[in-house]
């Protein structure tokens, strides 16, 4: 199974121990979850600030400020935030056939 695990809300040095908690998640959820493709999806602003070695990581380009923006849109319009929608659909497993190969996201892997 594959769990992806969305930190596009997170602002590291900002939520106080929350930080603390998720790099502790980030760092035995995958022996806990071995059986398990366990996937940090996070914006590009993040993925700079907050390292993960030996997670794998997918980055959605966009700033920590457009995801949040777009994110209050989602909330409030019926706008979408079709990037974001399209980052965790490449992130499906090749057997959900519905995404061609081309469009999967690569995985970041040891990000130090």
């Amino acid at each position: 199974m594959r769990v992806i695990v969305s930190l596009l809300n997170f602002r590291p040095g900002r939520i106080g121990g929350v930080e603390t908690y998720l790099r502790a998640l980030a760092v035995h959820l995958p022996n806990v979850a071995s059986r398990d493709d366990v996937v940090f999806l996070l914006d590009r602003d993040v993925a700079r600030e907050l390292k993960l070695p030996g997670v794998q990581v997918a980055v959605v380009e966009r700033s920590a400020r457009q995801v949040q923006m777009e994110r209050i849109l989602e909330a409030t319009t019926l706008y979408r935030a079709r990037h974001v929608e399209r980052a965790l659909a490449a992130l499906r497993p090749a057997s959900a056939g519905d995404v061609p190969e081309n469009d999967r996201m690569s995985l970041r892997v040891g990000r130090s």
